[in-house]
This record gives C-alpha cells, structure tokens and sequence, in this order.
C-alpha cells in the first residue's frame, strides 16, 4: 500500500509538471489568449466548433452492464474513467448520444460540481454517452487542432473569462451559453499543430 501510495503522489506530481509545461510551451508559442498579443484572428468558440453542447439531464435508470454514462467525476486531467462510470442500458444510451456523441479528440469539461472546470481530451475509443454535468465542445479540424484547444481552456486566463462571462468565480455551473461565446485566437493550423506533435511528445514520456 505504501508502494501503491508513493507511485499515486508521483503520478500527481508528474501530471502538475505536465500541465505547467503545457502552459509554458503555449504562451511562448501563442501568448496569452486573452491579451493576444501576436495578435492572431479572433472568433468565438461557437464560430471554430461542429458542437457545444452537454449530456442527459433526467435521470436515467442505471444497468450493471450497457453503455458507460459519464458524469462529472469521471472526467480526470488526464483521462476519462469509464471503469468507474455507472452504466445504461444500449438503446437508452445509443438515445442519449443523438444528442451528444462523444468522439476521439473531442473535449469535455465539467460543468457543475467539485471539479467545476476540469477538461480531458477523449481518448478511449469506447461507445459511451453522458450527463448534464458534462460538456461536449468538438472542434472543427480544419480550423483547429484538439491539443492546441484544450491547451488554451487549460488556461488560467480562460478559466477566468468562462466564469466572468457567468457572473462569477464561485458559480456552481457552467452554462452552454457563455463556453460558445469564449473569444479563441486562431493561429495557423500548421503552428497548431506543430504545438501538438510536441504536446504528445511530452505526453509519451
């Protein structure tokens, strides 16, 4: 256990040394997105995504086995736990996603909870659908690339802009609304997706 213990608090220490290097590679790269100093187009979030949008908000009757039905703590820093997800049954679910089917490389952000803010990049190929507590934001690739978007939500400055835009920093939610309507920078693709190639590079080790 103590084994178990010294391996969990390094885990944490290395996803903190990820996440500031993230933001360090870029701001050096792109500034900072609220000032936009290198002074790159600006349109909102709505005008660069496919879809915002958020999961189910009725309760639904959970299964023990089905499809995943993801929900604000099952969303982490670095990744989606389906293991720990509650379940519905396959039409139900396959219903849900009509609404909002998460993909490869698509963001999602909690929006109401302990972990108000928090963002992963979906990446496990496994069907799975999700609850109002969570956001859905897909990103037009032929605009932008998923790491250099979930870089910038990642941010500080854009945290505090989402919950400015909502009236204030101890609101228990995040509304469609003001996520479509965040102010992105848009860089050329290419340099967006140089900063990727280096993310997951960062990433493997």
């Amino acid at each position: 256990l103590d084994q178990a213990e010294t391996l969990r608090t390094q885990r944490r220490t290395a996803l903190a040394l990820l996440d500031s290097l993230t933001q360090s590679l870029f701001l050096d790269m792109f500034g900072d997105p609220v000032a936009n100093p290198k002074g790159w187009p600006i349109q909102t979030l709505d005008e660069v995504t496919t879809k915002v949008t958020d999961g189910e908000h009725l309760n639904p009757a959970f299964t023990e086995v089905g499809m995943p039905i993801v929900m604000a703590g099952n969303v982490l820093d670095d990744r989606i736990d389906l293991d720990a997800a509650k379940r519905v049954g396959e039409p139900l679910g396959m219903q849900f996603r009509k609404k909002c089917g998460p993909e490869l490389g698509d963001l999602l952000i909690v929006g109401r909870g302990a972990t108000i803010g928090r963002l992963c990049r979906v990446n496990v190929e496994e069907t799975f659908c999700l609850m109002g507590s969570v956001i859905l934001v897909k990103p037009d690739r032929t605009l932008l690339d998923e790491r250099f978007l979930s870089g910038m939500l990642a941010l500080p400055s854009m945290h505090a802009q989402l919950y400015k835009s909502s009236g204030s920093s101890a609101q228990q939610a995040i509304y469609l609304k003001d996520v479509k309507r965040l102010k992105c920078p848009l860089p050329p693709l290419p340099l967006q997706q140089t900063f990727a190639t280096r993310i997951a590079a960062i990433e493997a080790l």
